[in-house]
């Protein structure tokens, strides 16, 4: 600790002022166009090829929610109804280690798959690009663990729930004596989310790092219901 900070490693650190799980990074400043290695800022504001500690700063993220909830309605005309349900979190990043291990360019022959962004990698001086060259030394966990290069933001509004419904009324049903009443609905969970995450699912808990976290499922589901 010094200066009240505790840093123990990772991308976070705890500080007076600083919320929880405050990210406490190198900041990514793109590729060196001369040699194709990538550039981080330094603590007086100027550029350097090294990753270290001494650069590290508090660049405003943090790994929890600074804003959390959810609302929902519900319109109902002559026996149709319409329920919604969303959720959100907002203001929050993550780490993002998937994205990261498609992009990592530092071994392409070790048989993994790539993202086709790879092919913006720096290939000649003078060539302007955000993607390192091929070699260059610094891998995915690198990044992860020390820089601000794959921390995205993990907002997100997702329609949790949705349904259509369709309930027929007394007078329809008087002839059928032994139904007291009939509804037939549509119902959908996770249909729609709305997110600047560049990874399968914003939503991964609140941790610092996503990787190979299963999305959430969306289900449709049909059915009536009957009551005697």
């Amino acid at each position: 600790s010094a200066n009240g900070l505790i840093f123990a490693g990772g991308s976070t650190a705890i500080a007076e002022g600083q919320p929880v799980g405050a990210y406490y990074v190198n900041e990514y400043a793109g590729v060196n166009p001369a040699n194709g290695n990538p550039l981080f800022k330094t603590a007086n504001g100027g550029l350097t090829e090294i990753l270290a500690d001494a650069n590290r700063v508090f660049n405003g993220e943090q790994l929890y929610p600074i804003w959390q909830g959810g609302f929902t309605s519900s319109v109902s005309y002559k026996g149709f109804n319409l329920y919604t349900q969303w959720s959100f979190v907002a203001d929050l990043a993550r780490n993002n280690l998937d994205l990261a291990t498609l992009e990592n360019v530092t071994n392409i022959a070790d048989g993994g798959n790539r993202a086709v962004s790879i092919q913006n990698a720096w290939t000649t001086p003078g060539q302007i690009t955000s993607m390192p060259r091929i070699g260059n030394g610094l891998n995915e966990i690198s990044y992860i663990n020390s820089t601000d290069r794959y921390l995205d933001d993990a907002s997100y509004l997702r329609l949790r729930n949705v349904s259509f419904s369709y309930a027929f009324d007394k007078k329809t049903l008087a002839d059928i004596s032994f139904l007291k009443g009939l509804k037939f609905y549509v119902q959908a969970e996770n249909l729609v989310t709305f997110s600047k995450w560049r990874g399968w699912d914003p939503e991964a808990g609140f941790r610092g790092t996503d990787r190979g976290n299963y999305p959430t499922p969306r289900i449709v589901t049909f059915g009536t219901v009957i009551n005697f």
